[in-house]
């Protein structure tokens, strides 16, 4: 719900309510970072009174204002982790004015979905990726490079590349996963990681990077002439970018982290291109149990496209809570 949205009276009413619930807060109870979050997840909820249903007194809530809340959210395609995270602030601020707890209904009845696994969620959403993309397009056209920079979130989209293993791809090792269906990348302390070629939209990705290596003709088809300048373009270019793109209850991972022990919830940490390849493998894993795998065996198999033999580092990969 946008401000911008509401008429004068639903404005004056919104005020109002958020008016009432910052008194909640005169009294610090969590970090600064975790009050500020449940101050402006309250804010939003108090829109949703203002305008669904005209309440002027905050403490009036019921059962049916947050299930109504949680609904406009999931209708709204929001992830269960948003959710959560705004079930959360609720639940802290009925505690802080004394509501009583059974009005406030358990995410189970309110159909959302079990929360990642994980201290920090780092996966991109399919809106926000796709936003990139259109950004990325934009950049490309001005920079007249071609698509250099659509491909490499392409390529760490579809096959959970890090950036110095897209970085280091040329047309040798492109060739040859058309070929083999296995892609190598040199990866993290120059060690070889190998990406499967399972889904036709990987092998339309490689013909595509082919085709844009040809033309340009570099050792290193994402890389004009220095490897540093680009890794540091490619960092920029996602941090420049996300604030307007990535969904707002977004954190630092540091206060990601520090908000987990605080409050043993996940949140979701801004954007970064590495995170691309947590949301690569998480998918990875529910592509293999989809296709008969089963979640140990799918487990195993998402290790060994990390590149990685400890199951407790997969797991941070994976963000699964099951």
């Amino acid at each position: 719900m946008k401000i911008s949205d509401m008429d004068e009276r639903e404005y004056n009413r919104f005020q109002n309510l958020e008016s009432q619930a910052g008194k909640a807060y005169a009294n610090k109870e969590k970090s600064y970072r975790t009050e500020a979050i449940y101050k402006d997840s309250m804010s939003e909820f108090c829109k949703h009174l203002a305008v669904e249903y005209k309440i002027n007194n905050i403490e009036n809530i019921k059962a049916k204002h947050i299930i109504s809340f949680v609904a406009k959210m999931q209708e709204n395609g929001l992830s269960p982790a948003t959710q959560k995270n705004y079930m959360s602030a609720i639940r802290d601020f009925a505690n802080r004015v004394r509501i009583d707890q059974r009005n406030i209904p358990t995410n189970q009845r309110l159909g959302i979905k079990k929360r990642v696994f994980g201290n920090v969620d780092r996966t991109w959403t399919d809106k926000e990726f796709n936003d990139f993309k259109e950004v990325a397009q934009k950049y490309d056209l001005e920079k007249g490079n071609g698509p250099r920079m659509e491909l490499i979130l392409d390529v760490a989209r579809n096959f959970g590349c890090r950036l110095e293993g897209i970085l280091n791809l040329d047309l040798n090792s492109v060739n040859k996963a058309l070929n083999t269906g296995e892609l190598y990348t040199k990866e993290k302390n120059g060690k070889d990681n190998k990406k499967l070629v399972e889904r036709l939209e990987q092998r339309v990705l490689l013909e595509k990077i082919k085709e844009f290596g040809e033309e340009k003709k570099q050792n290193k088809i994402f890389v004009p002439d220095n490897f540093k300048a680009t890794y540091k373009e490619v960092q920029n270019f996602v941090y420049n970018n996300r604030e307007n793109i990535q969904e707002p209850e977004r954190v630092k991972s540091a206060d990601a982290r520090i908000m987990h022990i605080e409050n043993k919830e996940i949140y979701k940490a801004n954007l970064t291109i590495h995170g691309l390849r947590h949301t690569y493998l998480q998918e990875q894993r529910e592509y293999y149990i989809k296709n008969g795998n089963t979640p140990k065996q799918a487990d195993l198999r998402v290790s060994e496209l990390a590149g990685h033999n400890r199951e407790e580092i997969t797991k941070i990969y994976l963000a699964s809570a099951e």
